[in-house]
């Protein structure tokens, strides 16, 4: 009878856990209808951009840069926050293996051995009652939640996508570290290069300090010619600390970035290298297609299908728990006699608790989880829109970035022709000093220009790259 009780009970909560699991999904559903947006179908085309996919994971490649190429393999073993990510994700793994522990019973053995003394004066004072008694004694109890309406189900849910999300958090942790390692290495680059600038405008101004100096002791200069040529050419030189200043601030941050020390860098980060192209044709993805391209979108959607799954955790702490204990072992007097069959002791207890009224605890823990899942949707759809932005200001960045290296390099080489143009005028004496002295710090100011305007292209072609979500290839450290 009592068999046939509990299986009809069993039947009843089964089919009431299949009602209520529909009105949860029904709500979840109309939860996640809240992610949809009407996304652009494509970004504006343009010569420089190609929509097609997959997006090269590792862009660094298309540098050609051996050296930018044996630093990013560098910094994807040793920078720390990565290290840091992946302890994350060791500690998210470990809490998701935890929770899916509670689907299985837990067992605990207690073994022993037990001496005590009764009350001589509650048990009657007689000689053969003696107080003392002794036994040694073994257990196994087994402890089992009976996971009715979905409470373990679903904590193990969330803590499943907190893993992914940690996971999806690593891999945008290497998206932002490659991005910030390429950015600090084409500004040491960049820098080098205007290192290079100054120091072939210095030559040039030093000639023409001699010019003046020579043609002030045939008489024909005046000394106001020689001491604007000085002044020219010790402030070009004065310029120079500021950028061996930079110089040394950028190899620092790629030593921070690289997880190694400065002093066993700095001798790599000197060498003369090629300068990257700045102009190249770029692969983007698709609007629709970046939603799984990034990892901080899928991180995001990660935490809402978390907070989803908490909710259901909150809800449940309505209905009642039912847990299932036991016990079975073995007790005696003698231990001879402990592994005897008259030895044997055991019990089984079902057990269903349930919280009748508590303060509105559960009220405000559902209302609280609410919150929770509406934050996290929220911040979704603000990653969303962030990423679409960042895309559309990169390809603008980009772009016109392009445009103008391309305006500074005819501008450059023209400085260059004036210069040539006016020293040879002042040479012959057809034209003043002062035309030479314009002449030369325009050639300086546009050849800077030129050089930071290619390091800004790169900038922002790194840029562009980080907002597609390159710069990670799915793989975790060992």
């Amino acid at each position: 009878m009592y068999n046939i009780v509990c299986f009809f009970l069993r039947q009843r909560m089964l089919t009431f856990l299949m009602l209520l699991l529909g009105v949860f999904s029904l709500h979840a559903l109309n939860e996640q209808e809240k992610l949809v947006y009407a996304l652009p179908e494509t970004y504006p085309m343009d010569t420089l951009i190609d929509q097609k996919l997959p997006v090269e994971e590792q862009w660094w490649n298309s540098f050609e840069d051996p050296l930018l190429d044996s630093l990013m393999q560098v910094a994807m073993k040793n920078n720390w926050n990565l290290l840091i990510a992946h302890q994350r994700i060791l500690q998210a793994r470990a809490a998701m293996r935890s929770a899916y522990g509670a689907f299985f019973p837990s067992f605990d053995l207690s073994a022993g051995w037990n001496r005590g003394r009764s009350s001589q004066n509650l048990t009657g004072k007689t000689l053969d009652n003696d107080p003392y008694a002794s036994y040694f004694n073994g257990t196994i109890s087994m402890n089992w939640e009976i996971d009715v309406f979905g409470s373990v189900r679903n904590q193990a849910k969330a803590q499943k996508n907190n893993y992914k999300a940690s996971r999806a958090d690593y891999y945008a942790s290497m998206v932002s570290t490659a991005a910030s390692l390429g950015t600090a290495y084409i500004n040491l680059r960049t820098t080098q290069r205007q290192l290079e600038v100054m120091a072939n405008n210095i030559i040039t101004q030093q000639e023409v300090v001699r010019i003046t100096e020579a043609r002030y002791k045939a008489g024909l200069s005046s000394l106001l010619d020689v001491s604007q040529a000085k002044s020219t050419y010790y402030n070009t030189r004065a310029n120079i600390a500021a950028y061996e200043t930079a110089e040394t601030t950028y190899i620092n941050a790629l030593a921070i970035l690289t997880g190694i020390l400065p002093s066993d860098i700095r001798s790599v980060l000197l060498r003369n290298m090629p300068f990257p192209k700045p102009e190249r044709l770029v692969p983007v993805s698709m609007p629709a297609a970046l939603l799984r391209q990034r990892p901080d979108i899928r991180a995001a959607e990660y935490q809402v299908a978390s907070q989803s799954a908490s909710l259901g955790v909150a809800r449940a702490e309505w209905f009642p728990t039912f847990f299932l204990s036991g016990d079975i072992g073995v007790a005696s007097k003698e231990m001879d006699q402990l592994f005897t069959k008259p030895s044997l002791v055991w019990q089984i207890a079902p057990v269903m608790k349930w919280t009748i009224f508590n303060g509105g605890q559960r009220a405000a823990a559902v209302s609280s989880a609410k919150a929770a899942l509406q934050s996290s949707i929220d911040s979704y759809n603000l990653t969303v829109l962030t990423a679409l932005q960042e895309v559309d200001n990169a390809i603008a960045g980009y772009k016109n970035a392009v445009k103008e290296t391309v305006e500074l390099r005819i501008a450059a080489a023209e400085a260059q022709k004036s210069f040539e143009l006016s020293i040879d005028l002042y040479k012959m004496g057809l034209a003043a000093f002062i035309n030479v002295v314009n002449a030369q710090q325009s050639l300086l100011s546009y050849q800077t220009a030129l050089v930071s305007s290619e390091g800004n292209t790169l900038l922002n072609l790194i840029q562009l790259y980080q907002a597609v979500g390159g710069g990670w290839d799915g793989s975790l450290p060992e």
